[in-house]
């Protein structure tokens, strides 16, 4: 669904009855709503989703995100899905099982006004791609995480 010319001025949107049961593709779901400032992605079922690749791109005035009922286990890309989230502050990814992720490159890329994130519970031993992860995070004061990159060919 990327955000389309007659939607990217919407500062809300209401997605509280969308049935996502049987979705596998969130790709650039979100992506360009940049007027964006709200948006209760609570009663989403993500259980199936393989693909969160550019699903919140340049959604730059988003300041926070509640993720943390989000199952991620079938996940295998997340890059660029938090790419140009320029006011988002703060963002708690401690419930993302990662096990399956294969791209995360550029996934905080230009999260300028990200000023701590918590990468603990992320597992990277299938992720091929982390290049410009955090790039553009300039205030980026606390990374916590035990990140590892396998290099190998993949999604980078």
């Amino acid at each position: 669904m990327e955000c389309s010319k007659d939607v990217e001025s919407l500062k809300t949107l209401d997605v509280t009855s969308f049935n996502t049961a049987k979705v596998k593709d969130m790709r650039a779901l979100f992506a360009r709503c940049s007027a964006l400032t709200e948006l209760d992605l609570t009663s989403f079922n993500t259980a199936d989703v393989t693909k969160m690749t550019y699903m919140f791109q340049g959604c730059s005035a988003l300041k926070a995100i509640d993720l943390t009922h989000f199952n991620t286990a079938n996940v295998e890309s997340m890059s660029d899905m938090f790419k140009g989230c320029s006011a988002l502050e703060a963002i708690d990814l401690t419930s993302f099982n990662t096990a399956n992720v294969e791209g995360m490159s550029g996934m905080f890329e230009g999260c300028s006004a990200l000023k701590a994130i918590d990468l603990t519970h992320f597992n990277t031993a299938n992720v091929a791609g982390m290049s410009k992860m955090f790039e553009g995070c300039a205030a980026l004061e606390r990374l916590i995480s035990r990140l590892q990159h396998r290099k190998r060919g993949g999604h980078e």
